[in-house]
């Protein structure tokens, strides 16, 4: 499994990213207590608000996770970053939100290589 922690600039915020097999992620899902981490579950992104990180689980065995799914999870990460710091998705000027997604996309894909 790969565990890398990506250090968010600007925002000041920290991503635990997870790359493993459903077994060993349902193991880090638990940790956390988080929803059951089902077999059909390619990925998933949380908050964990005790230790105050964020939390992104990539399935290395699930052969259709993909590019679109780890977008899928970083505009979660985006969403979750945008509402713990009180800020507001604005529809008519997103390019702050646009440039956090594709440096998110872009380091994790970096890191796991799909």
């Amino acid at each position: 499994m790969i565990k890398r922690i990506i250090l968010v600039p600007i925002y000041a915020q920290k991503v635990e990213l997870y790359y493993g097999t459903h077994k060993e992620l349902r193991k880090i899902n638990d940790y956390y207590h988080l929803d059951k981490f089902s077999e059909s579950c390619h990925a998933r992104c949380a908050f964990v608000d005790g230790p105050n990180i964020f939390l992104l689980l990539l399935r290395n065995d699930a052969k259709d996770l993909g590019v679109g799914g780890v977008a899928h999870e970083c505009k979660h990460l985006v969403n979750f970053i945008f509402i713990k710091l009180g800020m507001a998705l604005d529809l008519e000027n997103d390019e702050h939100e646009c440039y956090l997604l594709d440096w998110l996309i872009t380091q994790v894909l970096s890191i796991i290589k799909i």
